[in-house]
């Protein structure tokens, strides 16, 4: 078979397809091999794309005068004013974020004046008001100015709980003071043992 003879049976044969039929033809509008096959024998894709047949699909019919287009128009109408409104909440969104950052930017002025006006202390200035505090009450209480405060002393189980307590004496037990003193826990007490 010649190449021409075949090119003109290729365009007959597709021709008489029917074009509205997706199976008979690929993505790119051309004729399937596997369609070709049985009439043909087996052909290549660039004999095919040779012949110049491709699928034709009706073209839609156009639109007659008169036919009333205002759901369309509606529709671009809607579409202007959903951009609108689009651009309208993205200025807003700047505008807000404007302010959200002044007002930032104010409030740590605002913080950075109020540490900036502390004076600034170290450890020496606290406690030099921590004692001058306490000399300040010892002096009213001496004075008479507030009541001392009164702290409740245990109560004791029995009278050898109490000797322990407040013993002052050189025994390796030696009471709650001498245990301070050395620097170790306060001695239990003869109840608690």
């Amino acid at each position: 078979m010649t190449e021409s003879s075949l090119t003109s049976r290729l365009q007959e044969f597709i021709g008489a397809l029917d074009h509205e039929d997706d199976t008979l033809f690929n993505s790119e509008g051309e004729v399937k091999l596997s369609v070709l096959a049985p009439e043909f024998g087996p052909l290549t894709r660039a004999q095919v794309r040779a012949s110049g047949a491709i699928r034709r699909i009706a073209e839609p019919e156009p639109v007659a005068d008169g036919i009333d287009t205002t759901d369309e128009q509606t529709a671009l109408e809607n579409l202007a004013e959903a951009a609108r409104q689009v651009d309208l909440a993205k200025g807003t969104e700047r505008l807000c974020s404007t302010r959200l950052i002044r007002a930032r930017a104010a409030v740590a002025k605002a913080l950075a004046d109020f540490i900036s006006g502390q004076p600034q202390r170290n450890a020496a200035d606290v406690h030099r008001e921590n004692v001058a505090r306490q000399q300040a009450r010892k002096l009213a209480i001496a004075n008479g100015e507030i009541e001392a405060p009164v702290t409740a002393l245990p109560e004791f189980r029995s009278a050898v709980d109490q000797q322990a307590y407040f013993s002052k004496g050189g025994s390796v037990n030696g009471g709650k003071h001498n245990a301070f003193r050395r620097g170790g826990s306060p001695m239990k007490l003869p109840s608690q043992r």
